[in-house]
């Protein structure tokens, strides 16, 4: 059990720091993408290889609001999804009490509707956006498949104007 816990917080660290040895952890295509105004309203993204619109899924990390980080994103998690030809992004969120967690909440749903607003430059068909985390990131993912949608077509910003609906968690 302590190898396994060991081999995955070493392959956290490594996230983002070109293929490890042995893991064949990709390098993410975008990395640190700031999609709204706070510093931690930040985002990877690894593209599928495709000439087409491919699925996304988003990874939303755990911590109970008050701790973690988009490197946190599974490995085997994140290799799998590439390798069925869906593209991943993983999202990092304000942390309580920073923010209240309704205003957390919003900080995941923006970045739905960030990557939505960029659908043509990521190469993702915005009709197929899933998402799924850990703890406070699962009961996020949940809070986003059943939650109003949260577009606002009288935006100033164009972002906002995106659907913030998922299409599973």
């Amino acid at each position: 059990r302590d190898l396994f816990r060991a081999t995955d917080a070493f392959e956290r660290r490594a996230a983002g720091h070109g293929r490890i040895a042995g893991l064949g952890l990709p390098v993410p295509t975008r990395k640190d993408v700031h999609y709204g105004p706070h510093q931690r309203n930040a985002l990877d993204f690894w593209q599928a290889r495709s000439d087409k619109p491919m699925p996304l899924i988003v990874f939303i990390h755990g911590g109970g609001f008050v701790t973690g980080d988009k490197a946190d994103i599974p490995p085997k998690s994140l290799r799998r999804a590439l390798d069925a030809g869906v593209s991943v992004a993983s999202i990092s969120y304000r942390f309580l009490p920073q923010a209240p967690v309704q205003d957390i909440l919003r900080d995941c749903a923006r970045a739905i509707q960030y990557i939505r607003f960029h659908a043509d430059e990521f190469r993702i068909d915005s009709n197929r956006i899933a998402a799924f985390g850990n703890s406070a990131g699962a009961g996020t993912s949940l809070w986003l498949a059943v939650h109003d949608d949260l577009a606002d077509p009288n935006a100033g910003d164009p972002v906002l104007r995106q659907t913030s609906r998922i299409a599973a968690a």
